[in-house]
């Protein structure tokens, strides 16, 4: 047997509106979860300074009080010409910085001079206080440092999570 319960509001016996801990989330459960991988390999220059888009994942928080635990993993092979490659990776929530930087500064997040084919693995988290119930967008980003190199972000290794996590 199934039962349908519709309702318009729900609140506390005092009248307020319940928190997550009145619904029976405890502080630091996951309340949801969310992930997305690189559909394609993406080129990229270290010559450029503009911003580069690698992926991006949308969530709606189900709390105005919730955190959101990012969680990012990037495939990075550099080309085998590079006499310099430098490079800086962050994250945006809708045009807010988050995480990484801003700037061309001269050095980067990746940097090589080696001249050689070269892979990386590497990743970051960030945790998260939108302080909102809206819709955000997430956007993790290449930007270049002035040097003439490039390579690609590989669709394999690629990905980002979001998780809501209660407070």
């Amino acid at each position: 047997m199934s039962s349908i319960l519709k309702v318009d509001t729900i609140q506390t016996t005092a009248g307020a509106a319940p928190t997550t801990k009145d619904l029976g989330f405890a502080a630091g459960s996951v309340i949801q979860v969310l992930s997305t991988n690189l559909a394609a390999d993406l080129s990229y220059s270290s010559a450029s300074t503009a911003e580069t888009n690698v992926m991006t994942l949308n969530i709606t928080p189900k709390f105005n009080t919730s955190k959101i635990l990012v969680l990012c993993n990037f495939g990075l092979y550099i080309n085998s010409s590079a006499a310099e490659s430098r490079g800086n990776l962050g994250i945006r929530r809708d045009s807010t910085l988050v995480r990484g930087r801003d700037d061309a500064s001269g050095e980067g997040f990746f940097r090589d001079n080696s001249g050689h084919f070269k892979a990386y693995m590497t990743g970051f988290n960030f945790l998260d206080s939108p302080a909102t119930a809206s819709a955000i967008t997430y956007k993790a980003f290449h930007k270049g440092d002035t040097y003439s190199a490039g390579g690609h972000f590989s669709r394999y290794y690629t990905s980002m999570s979001l998780m809501e996590i209660a407070q």
